[in-house]
């Protein structure tokens, strides 16, 4: 079956193949990356409010650590490892399931959950179908990876649209679980993310007893970059040795949920 879906990745990029839809796509591939979480979770935090934050994060952090868990379970390679002329990207880790496909419907879903106007699910669609489109051209992912990513993004989905509600009447006991959950689900990375999300928790239980006041537009993107621009310089650590990066990654949680937002507001007073 590889080998059919390798012969329409190589008759794919033999009828489209060119330096600027190379390169297009290639932008593309950062989508499929933690630095760009590291970017929209804040912005979603700072600018959507703290409720839709807190799930944006949680419910991505708990995707890419089951897309690793299930990319060890199955061992499948990419398209690019098996032949690396197709490979205009490639990876050293397992192929299957797609994790951008997976990325790709959940943040899709998610908008058709939280949003009714037609412009912004037109805007998930093309946005998902770009995603997925992109990891097949590339050669990163066979059409069964992309088809696997879109089958666990709906499971992780479901856990979003009907888990997440019961928990959020008791958020503050009931996303304790997640450290545990995450350590459970096992999977590349598993521990970091479980000290990230500890450092939210910590975070939450310490700014949820302060009052928030309301932000003007331009502050709110304001704090967002400085929250981001710490985040960015607290993942250096991920060259450094394993203490440090699980110390640095508790420190990103408690940045992100708490001490980032109550920084700027020191440096920078907010005037009523």
């Amino acid at each position: 079956m590889q080998h059919i879906e390798l012969s329409w990745i190589q008759a794919l990029q033999g009828s489209l193949r060119c330096p600027f839809l190379d390169n297009f796509f290639i932008g593309w591939n950062y989508v499929d990356s933690f630095a760009f979480a590291i970017i929209l979770i804040p912005i979603v935090w700072q600018l959507l409010g703290r409720q839709k934050g807190i799930k944006i994060f949680y419910i991505l952090i708990l995707s890419r650590v089951i897309n690793h868990s299930l990319k060890e379970y199955f061992g499948l390679p990419r398209p690019c490892q098996v032949d690396p002329s197709v490979g205009i990207l490639c990876f050293s880790s397992y192929g299957f399931p797609s994790g951008a496909a997976q990325t790709a419907i959940l943040l899709a879903g998610i908008t058709f959950i939280e949003y009714k106007r037609a412009l912004y699910r037109i805007f998930a669609v093309i946005f998902a179908l770009f995603l997925c489109f992109s990891r097949i051209y590339l050669g990163v992912h066979y059409f069964s990876d992309i088809l696997g990513g879109l089958l666990s993004g709906s499971i992780v989905l479901l856990v979003y649209w009907k888990l997440f509600p019961l928990m959020e009447k008791h958020w503050k006991k009931a996303f304790l679980i997640f450290p545990l959950a995450l350590i459970l689900i096992g999977g590349k990375d598993a521990l970091l993310f479980c000290f990230l999300t500890l450092g939210v928790q910590i975070g939450l239980l310490t700014g949820g007893k302060i009052p928030s006041p309301k932000r003007s537009l331009s502050r709110r993107w304001g704090q967002a970059a400085i929250i981001i621009l710490g985040l960015f310089i607290l993942s250096v650590a991920s060259e450094l040795p394993h203490l440090v990066q699980l110390a640095c990654s508790l420190i990103m949680g408690m940045w992100l949920s708490f001490v980032g937002e109550k920084l700027t507001d020191q440096i920078f007073p907010y005037k009523r």
